[in-house]
């Protein structure tokens, strides 16, 4: 063996030994490895005072928390990386976060164990328009009720708990887990590439469309007048409330549902997976 390659070799071994060493030092000694960041982040706070009855975010790779306040006031916690700034303010009726990634175009090498994120306190539980627009980032919203809702997000995950949409909830991502809890809407409509689909107690008055290039969708004790669901690659599987007129279709896989009786549409679709559904007694 030449040397060049000897030496190649013993160099690569020597990193990921010093890597291992260094990851056991830091677990054995307790250490916080948020510690061990080389990017510096800061937080403040920016207090609402106007009145508004919608709410548009547009941001890049913050992790996006909203919460209702436990008091009448909002606020808005910023966890910001240096280099990067928000913009936060009441524009109409209209509460709009803004992210200019001051980073975007830089070479970003480094040890970031931390995420920006921004929380929102909501003084209301009740709002007209939510628009959320993220290129990557965690986005969870719980206990909060709107007219229409609208999300779209390339690489970030969506937990919804405990929210009543009024009219249409739309959802669209990329490479995205998503997870409703205990969420109730006129219609449900969800267009992903890669990422699994989980509903649990979802109760939607109308029509459920989801669509998923490669990623499984669980069903919970969930129902709706009808339900469209598509998969290339996945499995289909859960529980309904209601009986459906059931058609289900699989190129390589195995289907298992109820004989269809009266009832809404329940339409299950994979080119590779199975489908397993159940109607709950």
């Amino acid at each position: 063996m030449k040397t060049i390659a000897k030496v190649a070799i013993v160099s690569s071994i020597v990193l990921v030994v010093g890597a291992l060493i260094c990851a056991g030092g830091i677990i054995i000694g307790g250490k916080d490895i948020s510690n061990y960041s080389t990017a510096d982040y800061s937080t403040r706070t920016v207090d609402i005072d106007e009145d508004f009855n919608n709410i548009d975010i547009d941001v890049t790779s913050d992790d996006i928390y909203i919460y209702l306040s436990d008091n009448d006031s909002c606020t808005v916690e910023l966890t910001e990386r240096e280099g990067t700034s928000h913009e936060v303010g009441v524009e109409g009726d209209t509460l709009v976060i803004t992210s200019d990634d001051g980073l975007e175009n830089s070479i970003n090498i480094g040890f970031n164990m931390q995420s920006p994120n921004i929380k929102i306190y909501l003084p209301a539980s009740e709002y007209e328009k939510l628009n959320i627009n993220s290129t990557s980032g965690y986005i969870g919203i719980s206990d909060l009720t709107f007219d229409e809702t609208s999300i779209a997000t390339l690489t970030g995950d969506i937990l919804i708990r405990s929210v009543a949409v009024n009219g249409t909830l739309e959802m669209t991502g990329g490479s995205s887990d998503i997870d409703l809890n205990d969420v109730t809407c006129e219609n449900l409509v969800y267009d992903g590439t890669t990422g699994d689909v989980q509903l649990t107690d979802v109760i939607v008055a109308e029509d459920i469309n989801i669509d998923v290039t490669t990623g499984d969708v669980t069903f919970d004790e969930i129902d709706a007048l009808n339900i469209y669901v598509h998969t290339s690659t996945g499995d289909i599987e859960g529980s309904v409330l209601t009986d459906k007129t059931f058609d289900a279709d699989v190129v390589t896989g195995d289907v298992s549902v109820p004989q269809s009786s009266e009832g809404g549409i329940c339409e299950l679709s994979a080119i590779t997976g199975d489908i397993d559904v159940y109607v709950v007694d």
